[in-house]
């Protein structure tokens, strides 16, 4: 492989624009099922579902994407598409335990949207200034770099899920305190509600089921940490697909 490819700004600038598409896909497709099936009970088929939304609004764009190339600056095109997966990202990030199925129709349809607008242009303009001689080099670094991009960010981002749910516990936990009048009030209340049992057991079995909510609280603040991050780097994208030159069609 000759690496000198890396020289050309199209090429550089778009293999990393293209790699950071793959990347908030892939991690959007881990994360979100995770969360479904951890946190809100869904089986596979049902968080599965969930993504399909995205598919259907992928196909539609697919089939107009081809003229919206033709006549719009491809650089405005991937803008848009990196803003559209912000928002959808960011969307992500106002995850609760009282969600509806709907709720996740809307962003998994911006995030098919900002894909096609953002895959079809960078393909079209990673290669576009390459000599003709280095095009098969160019296009077997392009495809290796995004998967392992891809691949190295989905192992981090599930380690972070893990790291930042540690964290929320350690901060968490200092409610879980008699000093604190609603934790009283609600450890009270769950040990009345096992009255039936001896106080020792409905005291231990109170105190086991508050841990348990925090456990949850704590992943779901972690998750949400975790999109806030990728949507972030969807923003910051933005601004850098202008770095790309546009080919002269002529």
């Amino acid at each position: 492989m000759n690496l000198r490819v890396f020289k050309d700004k199209n090429f550089f600038v778009g293999t990393i624009l293209g790699s950071s598409v793959n990347v908030i896909i892939y991690v959007t497709i881990l994360l979100l099922p995770m969360f479904l099936q951890s946190l809100m009970g869904y089986n596979a088929v049902l968080s599965g579902l969930s993504l399909a939304p995205r598919v259907l609004s992928c196909i539609v764009v697919l089939a107009v994407i081809g003229t919206m190339v033709e006549f719009l600056d491809n650089r405005i095109l991937i803008a848009l598409g990196f803003f559209f997966l912000g928002v959808s990202t960011f969307m992500y990030a106002n995850l609760n335990l009282m969600l509806s199925f709907k709720f996740f129709i809307l962003p998994n349809i911006l995030m098919g949207i900002g894909v096609i607008l953002v895959f079809i242009p960078i393909s079209a303009l990673v290669l576009g200034t390459l000599p003709k001689s280095e095009l098969a080099n160019g296009a077997g670094l392009h495809s290796l770099c995004k998967c392992v991009m891809t691949a190295v960010v989905i192992s981090i981002s599930s380690t972070f899920v893990s790291r930042f749910s540690q964290a929320h516990q350690t901060y968490l936990v200092g409610n879980l305190s008699n000093f604190n009048l609603i934790f009283q009030h609600k450890f009270q209340s769950l040990v009345d509600s096992f009255s039936s049992l001896s106080n020792t057991i409905a005291v231990i079995k109170a105190n086991a089921v508050l841990y348990k909510q925090l456990l949850v609280q704590a992943k779901l603040m972690a998750f949400v940490d975790v999109f806030k991050i990728f949507a972030l780097i969807a923003f910051i994208l933005i601004p850098f697909a202008f770095l790309l030159k546009v080919p002269n069609k002529n």
